[in-house]
């Protein structure tokens, strides 16, 4: 049994373990990114992984984009980044196979690649 059990809901737990909030990561972000720019590339995002995605954890990730790019749209970075967290390292794959950079970088600090 994990000695980092029944300790209910924490930020980070275990040896060197680090947390950081989508609130900080997003103000790490350079004041460059457009996000309606990143929408519109989560948006294009969304259609590759939906034609591509064939179980369900690729399932899930389509959602994830789907979600993050309406965030995007709403203006809510952080919401966004809590989004694409969840949307792992297939999506980034595929963001940056088909050149949407702008989500790529922002997949990439969120999932933490």
């Amino acid at each position: 049994m994990s000695q980092y059990t029944n300790f209910g809901q924490v930020g980070a737990m275990g040896d060197n373990a680090t947390a950081q909030s989508f609130q900080q990561i997003w103000a790490g972000f350079d004041s460059s990114i457009n996000l309606a720019d990143t929408s519109r590339e989560l948006v294009a995002l969304e259609s590759a992984l939906k034609a591509e995605a064939d179980n369900a954890d690729q399932e899930a990730s389509v959602t994830a984009v789907q979600e993050a790019a309406k965030a995007a749209a709403a203006g809510d970075g952080p919401s966004m980044l809590r989004y694409l967290s969840k949307a792992g390292k297939w999506a980034f794959s595929v963001a940056e196979r088909i050149g949407v950079t702008l989500a790529a970088a922002v997949i990439k600090s969120a999932v933490g690649i």
